[in-house]
């Protein structure tokens, strides 16, 4: 048997568990095993007998070598696997896996393992004051205020916890009672532009199309949050149609108004993905993987189980972008301030 090639850490990792040995190993000195992986594999983790997650270097014919992830899988005969080369697109990985598709597998996310545990509470903090000047300089936008010491900092976070959930709270009473109006598309164009930053406090930004001078497909919001990511929003009505019966097939499809907006949102995506060096530029921040959000109709015109189910599935469908009723978007908010109440 010819002799097993190191790795760039020149190493040899076991097949079966994954340690490291030395170069001139005939066996796994931690589970005997005489079965190695390739030279390309730097570290190995695994996860069942077929499956493993693993640190490879790239093939020198295609540039530097790099070390990447590689997710790998063992089946009958072959052996398949998937290389993450940077963290930007693990990050978008396992953003997609756990907003998008964990709920609709049913998986449980990191949340419903996180112990119950609550962080300590503020009123726990004893800083110096060496510990204020410091926090000044890592916060800059807190030299605004006078704080002498720790009760000084208390007291802003506590209060600005309040502040925000005595707004919210205004706002989502005005939501409530614009939702029993008759309100026409600009004006819930205009609610949301005056109030979306407070009803959402992750995103750090937003932007209407007559701020932006690039000639792209512009929806009536991009918001942009804390790590770059965007998301489109296009504004219909509560009385939107969702839905339209399809008495061949006997189900439902999206509405002539709703298809509308679906293919004039992924044109939007599409636009942003393609222009977004420029936009980025302009609004000096990164964007990264756009996302589309319609909010319209009312889920009162789903009460019928089928229907229901066919708005659900449709939604899973859709690539890129989620439609929102009104009343689910409202939903999402009163949870939010539920919470903001409790820590306030």
């Amino acid at each position: 048997m010819s002799k097993q090639a190191a790795n760039i850490e020149g190493k040899i990792v076991c097949a079966k568990c994954g340690h490291q040995n030395d170069p001139n190993a005939k066996e796994c000195v931690k589970c005997k095993s005489k079965k190695f992986a390739p030279y390309f594999v730097v570290a190995k983790r695994p996860i069942n007998r077929q499956v493993s997650v693993e640190i490879t270097t790239s093939n020198p014919q295609y540039g530097d070598v790099r070390k990447r992830i590689t997710l790998s899988k063992w089946w009958l005969g072959d052996n398949a696997s998937f290389n993450i080369p940077t963290l930007k697109q693990w990050r978008a990985i396992k953003r997609i896996i756990d907003t998008d598709l964990s709920p609709l597998l049913g998986w449980e996310t990191e949340k419903d393992h996180e112990p119950e545990t609550q962080p300590p509470d503020i009123q726990e903090l004893d800083l110096s004051d060496k510990d204020i000047k410091s926090l000044l300089k890592l916060l800059p936008t807190l030299q605004k205020y006078d704080l002498k010491n720790t009760i000084d900092l208390k007291r802003l976070i506590a209060g600005r916890r309040v502040f925000h959930y005595m707004r919210l709270e205004k706002v989502l009473k005005e939501f409530e009672k614009r939702l029993k109006t008759k309100a026409n598309e600009p004006e819930w164009q205009a609610f949301f532009k005056k109030n979306l930053l407070i009803l959402n406090p992750g995103y750090m930004k937003l932007i209407e199309k007559p701020n932006i001078s690039l000639d792209i497909k512009f929806p009536d919001f991009i918001l942009i949050n804390i790590e770059g990511y965007a998301d489109l929003y296009e504004i219909k009505t509560p009385s939107t149609p969702l839905l339209a019966y399809d008495r061949s097939h006997k189900n439902y499809y999206w509405s002539s108004e709703l298809s509308k907006a679906l293919s004039q949102v992924e044109n939007y995506v599409d636009s942003v993905n393609k222009n977004s060096a420029g936009l980025e530029k302009l609004i000096e921040l990164k964007i990264m993987h756009p996302r589309g959000y319609i909010i319209a109709g009312h889920s009162s015109q789903l009460k019928e189980p089928k229907k229901n189910d066919n708005f659900r599935l449709l939604n899973e469908s859709l690539k890129s972008t989620e439609v929102l009723t009104y009343d689910s978007f409202l939903e999402r908010f009163k949870r939010f301030s539920k919470t903001l109440k409790e820590s306030a």
